[in-house]
């Protein structure tokens, strides 16, 4: 499989503990039936492989992905719980509540595991796209999509999780 990468401006920038190439993982569809897809998600930061068996959950694995290697952090803790409401009104979370959130996810950064050319990831037997995930706002994931197709390149930025799951679904669907 071609290794693609998003940077942010078209430069590269392997300074730093994350260098911006290993920001793309790569999603590769296995097998697709029935709305059902299973396959498998590759990054730079990671030995191992993150499989996955429907398309939302490609979703949660991407975060956990995320959350794992300390980076593009979310702006609010996501809720995880139904509990009893404190006031009346919208439930905030407390300010030193999320100054903690934010200094326990900047604690620790994952450092790359594969350079540049190091990874070799076999690709999907239906499809492969290449994925950015630039912000998780809104307890959701804004970034950029891009599928190859022969020589051409197919890219797509998306505002929320469900745009990108619609956007790999609608692809799958035509394959």
């Amino acid at each position: 499989m071609d290794h693609i990468y998003f940077s942010e401006d078209g430069l590269l920038r392997d300074e730093g503990p994350i260098p911006e190439y290993a920001y793309t993982m790569m999603i590769c569809v296995d097998s697709y039936r029935d709305g059902m897809a299973f396959g498998r998600i590759r990054t730079y930061l990671f030995e191992e492989e993150f499989h996955f068996c429907t398309l939302d959950q490609i979703v949660f694995v991407l975060d956990e992905i995320l959350d794992r290697a300390g980076i593009v952090c979310r702006e609010t803790r996501m809720r995880t719980e139904l509990r009893p409401q404190k006031k009346k009104g919208v439930w905030l979370q407390e300010d030193e509540e999320f100054e903690q959130f934010i200094r326990d996810e900047a604690r620790e950064r994952q450092e790359t595991f594969y350079g540049r050319d190091g990874m070799a990831v076999k690709a999907g037997d239906v499809a492969n796209f290449h994925v950015r995930i630039v912000s998780r706002l809104h307890s959701s994931m804004q970034g950029v999509i891009s599928r190859q197709r022969g020589a051409n390149i197919e890219t797509m930025p998306f505002r929320s999780a469900l745009e990108l799951l619609y956007l790999i679904s609608n692809t799958l669907e035509k394959l």
